[in-house]
């Protein structure tokens, strides 16, 4: 969990060489519809810097991206005809919150979508970031940022000054712990 991710994703895109930055949360769910119950995988995503990692906009089979500030997702095609959702259908998503307690919160349908990866075919929502927030009340705290560097050359430099850079954020003991040299 990484709480006030924002002021670490404003420092993150200051960084010289990095290329885009894009905050998520994944998480273990279940649907429910119609009476049953079907797991998937949640990702909770920023799907206006989602894109430089994982362009789903070509991925869509039957429908569109979600639109702005709606509790519109994409799902996975296997997924979806395995529950019976088409395009404009609602279900609810049922989860354990960051407090451990359980939550739900009812979705529609924006976009099916046949990834390249085809497992997340049978497994994959993809969830505007701000609702997996709530609905897992874990507002303004993400669970990973993706990072991409302009060239791969920058890695190693960047690995050393990630504890600088946490650290301006009230996250350098955290950063200690979990870096990792480029030996592994």
């Amino acid at each position: 969990n990484i709480a006030g991710y924002e002021a670490i994703a404003e420092e993150l895109r200051a960084y010289p060489g990095i290329e885009a930055v894009s905050p998520r949360i994944s998480f273990p769910t279940a649907i429910y519809r119609s009476e049953d119950t079907y797991a998937a995988e949640g990702v909770g995503i920023d799907f206006s810097t989602e894109s430089t990692f994982l362009d789903l906009e070509p991925t869509i089979a039957r429908g569109a991206m979600p639109a702005p500030g709606t509790n519109e997702v994409l799902i996975g095609a296997d997924l979806a005809d395995r529950i019976g959702l088409s395009v404009g259908d609602k279900f609810t998503v049922l989860t354990t919150t960051m407090r451990r307690s359980t939550n739900a919160m009812t979705f529609k349908v924006a976009g099916i979508c046949r990834f390249a990866v085809t497992g997340f075919d049978g497994t994959h929502i993809f969830i505007p970031l701000e609702k997996v927030q709530r609905l897992l009340q874990m507002e303004g705290s993400v669970t990973e940022i993706l990072v991409r560097l302009d060239s791969s050359r920058q890695i190693p430099r960047f690995q050393e000054e990630l504890g600088t850079l946490l650290a301006r954020t009230g996250r350098g003991e955290e950063s200690r712990s979990t870096r990792r040299s480029p030996e592994g």
